[in-house]
C-alpha cells in the first residue's frame, strides 16, 4: 500500500476519534494501583500527561471533574483540540517530551508506533517518582486472526493512496474475510461503522501485537504492577486482544 509521507500525515488525513476511557481514568488507575500495593499520587491534584491524546477528549472529561489537577496532552496531529482552564494540548512527537508527571497515559499508542521502545523512553523521561503509567497494547495470541485480516487488507489496498479509496477497498476485502469464516467481531468495520479504527489499526504501517512476557521485557526498567503469573495462560485460553497495564519505576 502506498503510504503517506509520515504518521503525522496519516492522522491529518483521517482523524482518530477522541473520547473518555473509563478504565484509563486516573481515578480508576489510582484504585488499581492501591489493589496492587502501590500508593499512587492522589488524582485530585495530579499532574497528568497523555501520549497520543488525539484531540484530548479523554483528558477533557477528567479535567472537568478534577479542577485542581492539571492535564497535558501531546499528539502528532491535533484537529479540534479540547480546551479547559486545567488542560493544555500540544502538537509534537515523543522525542520532544520531558517533565515530571504523576500519571502518564499511553492508550492506543504502544502497538502503533515504529519503535514501541520510544514510548517507554518517553515515560522514563516524564514519570515522577512514585507515579504510575498506564500503557495499552495489542496482545498475542489473541490477535492472530486479526493479523490475518490486517495482512489481507493491506495487500488488497497496496496500490491505493487516497484514504477514501483505501477504506472502500478494505470494506470489500473484509466482506470476503467474513464470508470465509473470519472473526464476526470485525463485521462493523466491513459495514463502515468504525472507519477511523479500521484505517489506523488495520491499514497502518505499524502494528506490534505481543505476548505479555514480551511486553514486560520491552518496558524494563519499568515494572508492571499487579501480575499474578497466570495472565499469559489466560490470554492463550481466552483470546484476549488488548491489555492495559500499570507501570512504575523499578525498585
Amino acid at each position: 500500500m502506498a503510504e503517506p509521507g509520515s504518521l503525522r500525515e496519516r492522522y491529518r488525513r483521517v482523524r482518530f476519534p477522541s473520547g473518555h476511557h473509563p478504565d484509563a481514568d486516573i481515578r480508576a488507575l489510582f484504585a488499581r494501583a492501591a489493589e496492587a500495593g502501590h500508593r499512587a499520587p492522589p488524582p485530585e491534584t495530579a499532574r497528568v500527561l497523555e501520549l497520543g491524546c488525539a484531540d484530548g477528549g479523554h483528558l477533557a472529561a477528567m479535567a472537568a471533574e478534577l479542577p485542581s489537577a492539571h492535564f497535558t496532552g501531546v499528539d502528532l496531529a491535533l484537529h479540534e483540540p479540547a480546551r479547559g482552564p486545567n488542560l493544555e494540548l500540544h502538537e509534537g512527537d515523543l522525542s520532544q517530551l520531558s517533565g515530571s508527571f504523576d500519571y502518564v497515559l499511553a492508550i492506543g499508542l504502544f502497538s502503533w508506533v515504529e519503535q514501541p521502545r520510544s514510548v517507554v523512553e518517553a515515560i522514563l523521561r516524564c514519570l515522577a517518582p512514585g507515579g504510575v503509567a498506564a500503557v495499552s497494547f495489542n496482545v498475542m495470541p489473541g490477535w492472530c486472526d486479526w493479523l490475518r485480516a490486517r495482512e489481507l487488507l493491506r495487500f488488497h489496498c497496496e496500490h491505493l493512496e487516497d484514504p477514501a479509496e483505501q477504506l472502500a477497498a478494505a470494506h470489500q476485502a473484509l466482506h470476503l474475510y467474513l464470508r470465509c469464516g473470519g472473526d464476526p467481531a470485525l463485521r462493523p468495520l466491513a459495514e463502515g461503522r468504525w472507519d477511523e479504527w479500521l484505517f489506523h489499526e488495520f491499514l497502518a504501517p505499524y502494528n506490534h501485537p505481543m505476548r505479555l512476557g514480551r511486553f514486560i521485557e520491552q518496558v524494563a526498567p519499568l515494572r508492571v504492577l499487579g501480575l499474578s503469573g497466570k495472565e499469559e495462560l489466560e490470554d492463550f485460553v481466552g483470546g484476549r486482544k488488548v491489555r492495559t497495564e500499570l507501570l512504575v519505576r523499578g525498585l
